[in-house]
């Protein structure tokens, strides 16, 4: 028998990809019957039989794929350990990838960019924008290093950050409020010489306080105790895959609050103009309102009749903990100060 040139994982992986041991032996140079018996081998090491033999080859039984992907698992723990071995042997800096919706970029990036630079700090950034839902999912999938958003609902996302060490950093907390045009007030029974223009509340704005306004300021804003004249108006809303728009279809659903009409935009901006304009209402996290000034003009602000968990709009950066990255760990100081 010739002398082996390949692990036995090895000879297994290539059978289980190219389903055909003739065709291994021949490009591993290894003869079919020697194949053969280190496939057996295995499965008696195992206890378990790896492949099904039939006209079409070599195909994987259930415990094979388990080994497969056992097999797999391994490969990037390795390539990972290596990988963080170098990272510490060298310099220990690499770039990061950040992942933020385009809307979060337009609000931090450029301050976050501005305190690496004055700062000094060995720290290279490659920012990916997309929407919040994909950001999520690349996050948890390891295709990124650290992402700014909002708290997903989802629940598998809470069991995700806990088995894969995500850990947060709060860069504010806020709630959502409803945004209506003035020809909206009367529709809702609101009184126009009670009601508090979204400019009052903007200019309050305080950029010290975590770019929300004094506590004090904020309860300035009159609570809209009953939403139900809310029905039967039309919503203007983000499209769905962004954050804002699943956090504006649980509040719908909790108050049966049915639109006349669902309008979805893919700009905040725009969003806010054909509030102004008349078109519907809309629902904003306060963060934006102050960004979005001049925009503001001629809308009133209420709040919710509740802070509960789906008026909140909280902006997190998460990481993930077990990362071996020293400018990750460079980067963190910058972020609790944003």
């Amino acid at each position: 028998m010739k002398e082996a040139k390949y692990t036995k994982e090895e000879y297994f992986m290539r059978i289980a990809t190219l389903k055909n041991i003739t065709k291994v032996a021949k490009e591993m140079y290894v003869s079919q019957p020697y194949l053969s018996k280190v496939i057996h081998s295995l499965e008696q090491e195992l206890g378990q039989t790896l492949f099904d033999r039939n006209s079409n080859g070599m195909e994987l039984t259930a415990a094979g794929k388990l080994y497969r992907n056992y097999l797999l698992d391994i490969r990037k723990r390795k390539e990972k350990l290596l990988q963080d071995l170098s990272i510490l042997q060298g310099s220990g800096f690499k770039r990061i990838t950040l992942g933020a919706s385009a809307w979060y970029s337009e609000l931090y990036l450029a301050t976050l960019l501005h305190m690496i630079r004055d700062m000094k700090k060995n720290i290279h950034l490659d920012v990916i924008e997309n929407l919040g839902e994909r950001i999520d999912m690349a996050f948890i999938a390891g295709k990124l290093d650290c992402a700014i958003m909002s708290p997903p609902f989802d629940d598998l996302w809470k069991i995700s950050a806990e088995r894969l060490h995500i850990k947060a950093i709060p860069i504010s907390q806020g709630c959502l409020d409803i945004v209506l045009p003035k020809s909206f007030l009367p529709l809702c029974g609101l009184d126009p010489a009670r009601a508090i223009p979204t400019t009052d509340i903007v200019e309050t704005w305080n950029p010290e306080e975590k770019r929300l306004p004094p506590e004090k300021k904020r309860s300035y804003i009159p609570l809209l105790t009953d939403l139900t004249p809310l029905r039967n108006l039309p919503l203007i809303t983000s499209v769905p895959g962004k954050r804002l728009h699943e956090h504006a279809m649980v509040i719908l659903q909790k108050y049966e609050l049915i639109p006349s009409d669902i309008i979805r935009i893919s700009s905040i901006t725009n969003e806010m103009d054909l509030t102004r304009s008349g078109i519907g209402y809309t629902i904003m996290p306060e963060e934006f309102l102050y960004y979005l000034g001049d925009k503001v003009k001629d809308t009133y602000v209420y709040r919710g009749p509740v802070v509960t968990k789906e008026w909140s709009w909280d902006t997190l950066f998460y990481y993930h903990a077990d990362a071996v990255n020293p400018s990750l760990n460079e980067l963190l100081p910058l972020i609790e100060k944003l």
